[in-house]
Formats: C-alpha cells, structure tokens, sequence
C-alpha cells in the first residue's frame, strides 16, 4: 500500500538492492565482468575441494565453471550481441529510425551509441542526398526543356551533360564536323574531353582552367562557326564543380549577313552613283509607291513645286517619299 500510494503521489521508489546490483553489472566492462564471474567459481572451488572427495570436487568444478561462464556468456554477450546484429541488419536495408534502447554504459552500451550516431549520421546525409538529388533533377529538367544548347564539362573538362537543343544541334552537323574529325559522334560525346574539338587544345584549356567568369568567343571547325559562352560553376563554399557552355550555331545567319551587307554595300554604290547623275531620276516599288528621288529631281521638282500645287493642292515635294 506504501508503494502504491508512492506511485500515485508520483515519489521517487527507491530502488532494490537487485535493481542497484543489475546497474551496476550494466556500467561495468566486460572484462570486469569475466573477472567477477570467476568469484562464485572460486567459491565453489573452495567449497567442493573442502566438503567433497578430490575427484568428485574436480568434476563438480568443472561442471559449476561451465555453468557459471555459459550463463555469463548468455547474458552479458550472446544476447547484445543479437541486439547489436538486428540493429545492424536494419541499418544495412536502409532503415535509419530504429530506436535504440541504451541503459548501460559498458562497452556494449558504448557499441550502441556508436550504431546510434552512425544511424542519425546516415540518415541525415541520406536525407541530404535526396534533396540534392530532386534540386539535380529538377536542374536537369528545366535544362532538358530550354531552348538553349547546353553542355557541361567537369573540371578536367570531360563532358558530363547535353541537353537535347545542344544535341538535337551537333547531330544536324554531325557529318560536316565528321570531315574534320572522324571519330565525331554526337551519341558518344558523354565523357569525352572539350580538347577534341579545338585544333590548339592547349591554350583552350588553359583558358578554362582560369575562367572565373562568363567568356564568349567562336569556334569555327569544318566550315562551321559556333558561338560559345563557356560560364564556370562554384558551389556554396566557392569550389569550382565545372563548367557551363551555351552553344549557338551561327553559321546560317553569318552567310545571310554577308548576303544583306554585299546587297546593303551594292545599293549603297548605286545611290551615290544616282546622286551624282545629271538626269532627273525617280524610283517607285511593285505598288507604285515613291522609294527614291536624287538630288537633280528633287531640284526640278521645288522649282515647279507651286505651279503643281495649283492642280495637286497637297503637293510637296518633301513628302513624296511614300506616296
């Protein structure tokens, strides 16, 4: 009734002399606890080798000695051992959330703390592997659907990454760049290095290797002209990861120009040619609509200018350029 009454009042209980003499078994090493084992061993070695017959004696010593290290052997490392293998076992299938019930401080329990900390070590950093897992995933995806071309190289510039712009690009000029390198293949480009495509690797590697920020050039290979902007990527702590390369093929619009600055120059000579013509020159479209007056119509025109407007009111020879 005290005891109960204890409970109720929520009082401390005392703890029983078991109860004290199993923590104390419980803080105590191993080998500590071999050494005490062999107390009640010798005890019953005194007892028997007094009470009893030699020969009987050293058969019931040899029989309580077997016992005694048997039931030692069971209690204080055959059965944490089992512990310790099932703890471990659920660690190996990837179940860090086992609880871990430690209530000695021996070297059994110092080898639960140690699967303890190694659980909560693993699975915060299995943790941490997953969300840089999705943040990869989702990188790659939002890549995937860019319409840029994209290609990342590591730091001994191997390429690690194509997205499909950047090879839906090469593979549409893969036998153009074939006649300058042989071995080009758009579908085994991962893990080779950027040096196959530049003729003077060494000085385009050198340049990498230093890159600390955004750097734009051209590479012309096979005819070809690529636009580059190679940008070099840092983690959170500065350390370089590799390198980004956004491709553009400029090769069609590079001939288009050419073709619109040779028409732009050869409109250009016919102009000056026209200004300084003596004859009054005027030059309309397929609508009919005014594109060019020189200079020699334009003279002739004011000079008549208010003779026409008598019968063209809203003539001026300013705004004939459109009409």
């Amino acid at each position: 009734e005290k005891l109960y009454a204890k409970m109720n009042a929520n009082e401390k209980i005392p703890e029983s002399l078991g109860q004290k003499f199993t923590k104390f078994l419980d803080n105590i090493s191993l080998t500590t606890k071999l050494v005490l084992s062999f107390i009640p061993i010798a005890i019953v070695f005194a007892l028997t080798t007094m009470l009893l017959e030699p020969m009987i004696a050293t058969g019931v010593n040899f029989v309580a000695a077997f016992v005694l290290i048997n039931l030692w052997l069971k209690s204080c490392v055959f059965k944490p051992l089992k512990d310790i293998k099932n703890y471990l076992d659920q660690v190996a299938e990837g179940n860090y959330s086992n609880e871990i019930y430690i209530d000695r401080e021996d070297d059994i329990g110092q080898v639960l703390q140690a699967i303890q900390s190694t659980q909560l070590k693993l699975e915060y950093e299995m943790e941490e592997s997953r969300f840089k897992a999705e943040d990869a995933t989702r990188i790659k995806n939002a890549l995937q659907a860019c319409q840029a071309n994209v290609m990342m190289a590591d730091n001994d510039l191997n390429i690690i990454y194509l997205n499909d712009a950047v090879e839906d690009m090469l593979n549409n000029r893969e036998e153009l760049i074939q006649s300058k390198l042989p071995n080009f293949k758009v579908a085994d480009l991962i893990g080779t290095c950027v040096d196959d495509f530049h003729e003077n690797p060494a000085h385009q590697r050198g340049m990498l290797d230093k890159l600390s920020e955004t750097y734009s050039t051209n590479l012309e290979l096979a005819g070809l002209t690529f636009g580059l902007i190679a940008t070099p990527v840092f983690n959170d702590d500065g350390e370089r990861l590799g390198t980004v390369v956004e491709w553009e093929d400029k090769t069609d619009s590079l001939v288009l120009e050419a073709k619109a600055k040779e028409t732009a120059d050869a409109n250009a000579a016919n102009s000056s040619a026209l200004q300084v013509c003596q004859a009054n020159i005027m030059m309309a479209d397929s609508e009919l609509n005014i594109i060019y007056l020189n200079d020699s119509v334009v003279d002739m025109l004011n000079n008549r200018e208010e003779k026409i407007q008598t019968k063209l009111h809203n003539f001026k020879v300013a705004d004939l350029i459109g009409t």
